[in-house]
């Protein structure tokens, strides 16, 4: 057998089947017990954990197979060749700095095999750290979105424990998330390989998270910066400057950037449209194809679509008052209250009385008849007019238009 892997350990036995007659009989397969227990094994460096605080760290170049007489022992640090040894361990002077600092390698030889050892780090800022499987992510709004990272630290100690937190202006020893009620029963996390997912996300939720953790012989340990989560919704929006034209300018906005290009999904009353697949659609006002309301999403989050616009079509315009009639005391002040819808993109919204109908409407709090009296309140799709120390010249019909 040639090279070996460690597929290739297990038992191994000969058999062989014999004539049992001049008929050309066989017998049974016959094979020897036990048979022959092959190991494959490499050299391992090994450091031993009660001197890894100490000054003189020792190393061991071990195998798990028998070799008989061992000709001698090599020694590398850093990929450069260091020393022979007679002996399988030895021994490294912390207090030489660089000097002793980085990974070790080691190979045994023996009745004419080598076995060669992977590099372990044994001492050294370098053995030390925690790695991030990118710097910055992004997530909607509602979602999940998962962080991981790797951790290492030196040969011989032993890992005693890890969390994740997230970057906050206080001083003092950082809260791990799980305890943070802001994430109570949205967290995930494997302390193997420090993977973190948040769910249902939210806008307190961007920030920078970094995880930390700790040997039996070591304090914390954690990189200098973390994974920069950012919150984010997507959003429908209208250029302004094309609703009233023939082509209307249409975008899917989202804060997310990534190092690909974001691949999107458009709808259109709910029905996907199956060729559109950029940031950026056009609707064209001529047609009644193109009516109704519109939402987006982006690949991977087919589930967390954009709030639905309205965007052409006689259903996107509607202005409701929440009263016919109002009765007020001279010298007192008034609201005058509606509800409206518009498509998007459409800013220019104000309120006149019918005295305007027959002509261009007036914005009221630009009639200087009305001067300082007038002030507009709005929330949403509510819009209100308040008029302020009445005369008996405004009693009249008040209108809001889009």
């Amino acid at each position: 057998m040639t090279t070996l892997t460690e597929r290739d350990a297990g038992v191994y036995y000969f058999r062989f089947k014999a004539l049992a007659s001049p008929h050309g009989k066989t017998t049974a397969w016959i094979h020897g017990s036990p048979g022959i227990a092959l190991v494959v094994s490499d050299a391992e460096l090994k450091v031993d954990p009660t001197s890894v605080t100490q000054r003189w760290i020792n190393v061991t170049c071990a195998t798990s197979c028998t070799l008989g007489l061992v000709d001698y022992y090599t020694w590398y640090r850093n990929g450069k060749y260091l020393k022979y040894t007679d002996e399988a361990s030895i021994v490294i002077d912390s207090a030489d700095g660089s000097e002793s600092q980085g990974s070790y390698w080691c190979e045994v030889r023996a009745a004419g095999n080598r076995l060669t050892s992977s590099a372990v780090c044994v001492l050294g800022p370098e053995c030390w750290g925690v790695t991030y499987s990118s710097e910055a992510i992004c997530g909607l709004k509602g979602s999940s979105v998962a962080m991981s990272c790797y951790y290492k630290y030196p040969g011989g100690h032993q890992f005693k424990g890890g969390h994740w937190y997230k970057e906050s202006p206080s001083s003092g020893e950082p809260e791990p998330l799980s305890l943070d009620p802001l994430f109570r029963g949205r967290l995930e996390t494997t302390s193997s390989n420090c993977s973190l997912t948040i769910q249902d996300l939210r806008d307190s939720d961007s920030g920078v998270y970094l995880y930390t953790f700790k040997t039996t012989s070591s304090n914390w340990i954690k990189a200098k910066t973390g994974i920069r989560l950012s919150v984010t919704d997507l959003q429908v929006t209208v250029d302004p400057d094309t609703v009233t034209g023939y082509r209307i300018k249409t975008t899917c906005s989202t804060s997310c950037r990534g190092t690909s290009p974001l691949y999107y999904y458009w709808y259109r009353n709910g029905q996907l449209l199956r060729n559109e697949h950029g940031p950026d659609i056009d609707i064209y006002s001529s047609y009644n194809y193109y009516e109704g309301n519109y939402s987006c999403t982006i690949k991977g989050f087919e589930n967390h679509r954009s709030t639905a616009v309205c965007i052409l079509g006689k259903e996107c315009w509607d202005v409701t008052y929440s009263s016919e009639a109002i009765c007020a005391l001279k010298g007192s002040s008034v609201d005058i209250s509606c509800r409206y819808k518009h498509p998007a993109g459409h800013t220019n919204q104000f309120w006149f009385n019918e005295q305007q109908s027959n002509t261009e409407p007036e914005d009221l709090s630009l009639d200087h008849t009305y001067e300082r009296r007038v002030e507009y309140k709005r929330n949403n799709s509510d819009h209100t007019l308040r008029l302020k120390d009445l005369t008996e010249e405004d009693a009249r019909e008040y209108c809001f238009t889009l």
